[in-house]
């Protein structure tokens, strides 16, 4: 079972024969004081879960049900930052075209918050439900993290300074990018020749490299990683094999 506190200046709509229903004034701001019971359990899903790099959509869906909970019913999800300031998540991001503007609210039970210009912080995902008398009848809320700076500071890229001619070398970084989902790039060449691109962006974050048949001689290997599929932030390292 949902609560809603409201304000002592609202009327308790239950004496009009509304149950525990009570007219939605989020939108104006009222003062809380009383708390209500309402008829229906609302269950918020995220997508992520928990928490996500600024930039990443965030998938969101809401599900009411209960004894009394209406059938025809409309939604509104808001993120809020723990410092109160709040922001209603539509209508322009909501999945649905069936969104009553400017207010957010719309049939479908699912929304899509574009956090590319969101701060970084925590927030208070909440998903509300009323009918189609404007009354509201559910509500429910989860906490999202979201983080804005991509850190490379913890990685390093060292292969050995030297090999034997026919060895077999593992290429890979020292620790991993946080704050992102990463794509790896691993170029090689004889000094001063043409870089080959041994392994071209995607997933992999180590490169076998087998030196047999090559000539002694110095090695210059290049080594990136990006925010996947984006040339926005990239990272990137060299280093120096001499084969013997």
């Amino acid at each position: 079972m949902s609560y809603l506190r409201i304000s002592a200046r609202l009327a308790l709509l239950g004496s009009l024969g509304l149950g525990g229903c009570v007219e939605d004034t989020s939108d104006i701001g009222q003062d809380v004081e009383a708390v209500v019971a309402l008829p229906c359990a609302v269950t918020l899903t995220m997508d992520p879960p928990a928490g996500a790099t600024a930039g990443t959509p965030v998938h969101l869906s809401a599900t009411a049900s209960g004894a009394g909970c209406p059938s025809d019913l409309r939604y509104r999800f808001t993120a809020t930052l723990t410092d109160g300031s709040g922001v209603a998540i539509g209508p322009a991001n909501i999945v649905s075209a069936s969104v009553a503007a400017p207010t957010g609210w719309g049939t479908a039970p699912e929304a899509t918050w574009i956090t590319e210009s969101a701060l970084d912080g925590s927030y208070t995902i909440e998903a509300r439900a009323r009918d189609t008398g404007a009354v509201l009848v559910g509500k429910t809320s989860s906490s999202f993290s979201l983080a804005r700076s991509p850190s490379c500071t913890g990685v390093a890229f060292a292969p050995p300074a030297t090999a034997t001619v026919g060895a077999t070398l593992v290429l890979a970084p020292s620790g991993a990018c946080q704050g992102f989902v990463s794509e790896h790039r691993f170029r090689i060449r004889p000094s001063r020749g043409t870089w080959d691109t041994v392994s071209n962006w995607g997933s992999a974050s180590s490169y076998t490299w087998n030196t047999t048949g090559l000539a002694p001689g110095t090695y210059e290997i290049d080594y990136k990683v990006r925010r996947d599929f984006e040339s926005v932030y990239v990272r990137g390292w060299q280093a120096v094999v001499e084969l013997r």
